[in-house]
């Protein structure tokens, strides 16, 4: 009785019964199979795992303007380098905010840059002949999207 008596003692009786509440609370939770977290894991993983690289790794089209442009110049570009992104002015809704923010975390260690001296350039549907020296597209979605680089 005087063990029982102890769980009320502060502060190592109340750290005593707070233990034995939740070892009792885990045994009933594995004897009832309430554990099961992760029931509707394998609907999402079932769904994902039909999905190529790009389309699990990069957003829909209508963010990055074009998921084989944005994973044309992951492979392209040096980690190392800087780039820019250059909207021309009719590019409004996510392309214009989502579009750099995306590609500032997925091209990491690459840098993003407002600097003109940036060799890599984004282009969506911005003028090239605006952008200084000789642009030279490596890649091209053909609606607007276009990756490449600046030589001076």
């Amino acid at each position: 009785m005087s063990s029982v008596g102890s769980f009320g003692d502060w502060p190592h009786g109340v750290a005593r019964l707070g233990v034995v509440l939740c070892v009792a609370l885990g045994v009933v939770v594995a004897l009832h199979g309430l554990s099961d977290s992760l029931h509707g894991s394998s609907f999402w993983a079932d769904r994902h795992s039909a999905f190529d690289y790009t389309s699990r790794s990069v957003p829909r089209e209508d963010v990055v303007g074009s998921q084989k442009v944005v994973e044309d110049a992951r492979l392209w570009m040096p980690s190392a380098a800087s780039y820019r992104v250059v909207a021309g002015p009719e590019v409004t809704g996510p392309m214009q905010w989502a579009a750099p923010a995306f590609l500032q975390g997925f091209l990491l260690p690459r840098r993003q840059t407002q600097s003109e001296d940036a060799p890599w350039v984004f282009c969506y549907r911005c003028d090239t002949s605006a952008l200084g020296g000789t642009f030279e597209p490596l890649s091209d979605d053909g609606k607007g999207v276009v990756f490449g680089r600046v030589q001076p």
